[in-house]
């Protein structure tokens, strides 16, 4: 894998996993770096430290991108949480919006330390974009339900 796409891989994981709660983050990027433009997200907590979160993440692609695809990774605990997209976009300079087929989206193990990810239930989805121009706009709506908190009777987020 080239280096500067291993970098944007990383940096979509980080920001989409770790800002999620963050409302209003914009990122600052170069041009040849994928940009967050926005992150919003709506929390629900119960009582018993159970939560589920509804987050809506803006991309704008770099502006150089020979291969016009964008790759969206997306990682969640199977034992304590289900992760749902509801709406992978398009949305093109001209106001047209294309929604992305289920095909684009597949599950594929983590990368990483292969003993590591033995013992681990982590998973990882990714989501393709396709023919992605420099002026489109990404939009990914996912629905977060954790239903084992890992504080039991607490609510913890990192």
């Amino acid at each position: 894998m080239k280096p500067w796409r291993a970098a944007k891989i990383l940096a979509l994981v980080l920001a989409f996993r770790g800002l999620a709660g963050s409302a209003g983050f914009a990122a600052v990027a170069v041009d040849n770096e994928v940009k967050f433009e926005q992150v919003l997200s709506k929390w629900i907590v119960q009582t018993d430290g159970t939560w589920v979160v509804e987050a809506e993440v803006t991309i704008r692609p770099p502006a150089e991108n020979p291969s016009r695809v964008v790759v969206v990774p997306l990682t969640w605990s199977d034992s304590t949480e289900r992760l749902t997209v509801t709406q992978a976009r398009i949305e093109r300079a001209d106001g047209r919006a294309l929604d992305l087929p289920p095909a684009a989206m597949r599950e594929a193990p983590p990368t990483g330390d292969r003993y590591f990810h033995e013992f681990s239930d982590q998973r990882r989805l990714l989501i393709t974009f396709a023919d992605v121009g420099s002026t489109d706009t990404l939009v990914v709506r996912t629905q977060r339900n954790v239903f084992h908190p890992r504080v039991p009777g607490g609510f913890m987020t990192a």
